[in-house]
């Protein structure tokens, strides 16, 4: 089953950033669970860095990710990293921050959104590297 959703979270990050579109690196949280798994998308650009997350939970059942068409986009600095996003689920505000720790990224939610979302409270997030 946790190789089932590692796949369903890696095809749809994909397919929300098929080539000739939008390109970023993946990073995925090193505790994906059969019952929960999370990701960000990142692009760095002059001004520091855009990022999309996807958010899975009650294994496999609920999903908090968006098709590029309408992803909800999040800025920050590495100087500022905290930032508001918005929940693809129900277009919720929230508060977090992202930091980077060596050569991984730690995500805190500093404030939940409202809504329905499963992002995780605090993550460690690993650059995916596709296996051949």
């Amino acid at each position: 089953m946790k190789k089932y959703l590692l796949l369903l979270l890696v095809l749809t990050s994909n397919s929300i950033f098929a080539e000739g579109s939008v390109k970023g690196d993946l990073w995925i949280w090193e505790e994906n669970s059969k019952a929960h798994t999370f990701s960000i998308r990142l692009l760095k650009g002059d001004n520091g860095y855009s990022g999309t997350y996807c958010a899975v939970g009650a294994s496999g059942n609920r999903m908090d990710c968006s098709p590029q068409k309408y992803a909800k986009w999040f800025n920050f600095t590495e100087d500022n990293p905290s930032f508001t996003f918005t929940t693809n689920r129900d277009r919720k505000k929230g508060k977090a921050k992202l930091t980077k720790q060596n050569n991984k990224w730690v995500w805190e939610l500093i404030e939940p959104p409202k809504g329905e979302h499963y992002a995780p409270k605090k993550a460690v997030l690993k650059k995916y590297i596709k296996k051949s």
